[in-house]
């Protein structure tokens, strides 16, 4: 896991505050939520010390100059695409979050930011060809002023066209304000209030593509919970 936003010991945090099923583990302010999070690092140490190896530091984390000075170090698309052809023959899963923190800055005045993502995204795959590693990005959304209340479309996703077109299956987490839709739970149709989203946006094999599932986060702990397919409006729900 190659985070670009957060470091390692946020994400180890976090990750720990999914195993034990507890939220309270993120608050750092409170004495009782620390005195909780020791217990579950002692509870769930085994577990942890191979989670806690496999998330890898920020290359973005700023470092501190001879003079004093802080300096974040920028993240080329090149160096991440050439890491990645380097460490997936050794892996089953590779996850970059969000590679909206990696530069694509053109390498000429011809070239544009759209050019280099797609470049980017063609070494993706290319790394990844006749390996068993599976690679999972993590993107963001245009701000989506005045349609906040729409659903997700495959155009909603930052940056170049080139993301959508070369991943095999596109995800999209859509985060409002609490609704009520109409899902299949347990073969009945239910109305069911959520506060998220999760659009199936594309899939190159099998079937799912378009559906959308009505989620939230658990009030526990920081998991998301899938209460159904919400059926659409224009045609049964099967």
């Amino acid at each position: 896991y190659l985070p670009f936003e957060d470091r390692h010991e946020k994400w180890t945090r976090r990750c720990l505050a999914m195993q034990a099923g507890d939220w309270r583990i993120l608050r750092r302010d409170d004495p009782e939520c620390s005195r909780l999070a020791l217990e579950a690092a002692a509870q769930h140490a085994e577990r942890m010390a191979g989670i806690s190896k496999r998330i890898l530091e920020n290359p973005r984390k700023p470092l501190v100059l001879e003079t004093g000075k802080r300096y974040a170090p920028p993240v080329p698309w090149r160096d991440v695409a050439e890491w990645v052809a380097e460490i997936t023959p050794r892996l089953r899963l590779l996850v970059l979050d969000p590679i909206s923190m990696i530069d694509f800055e053109p390498q000429s005045r011809a070239g544009s930011e759209a050019s280099e993502q797609a470049a980017f995204f063609r070494e993706l795959l290319a790394a990844i060809d006749g390996t068993q590693c599976a690679l999972l990005v993590v993107h963001h959304v245009v701000k989506r002023h005045g349609r906040a209340e729409q659903p997700l479309t495959l155009d909603d996703l930052a940056g170049s066209w080139a993301f959508a077109k070369s991943a095999h299956v596109v995800l999209m987490l859509d985060v409002h304000e609490s609704r009520t839709s109409t899902i299949f739970e347990h073969g009945i149709r239910i109305e069911r209030s959520h506060k998220r989203t999760l659009f199936i946006a594309k899939t190159r094999d099998g079937e799912g593509a378009g559906t959308r599932l009505a989620c939230d986060f658990s009030e526990r702990a920081p998991v998301l919970e899938v209460h159904g397919p919400i059926c659409p409006k224009e045609k049964p729900c099967r």
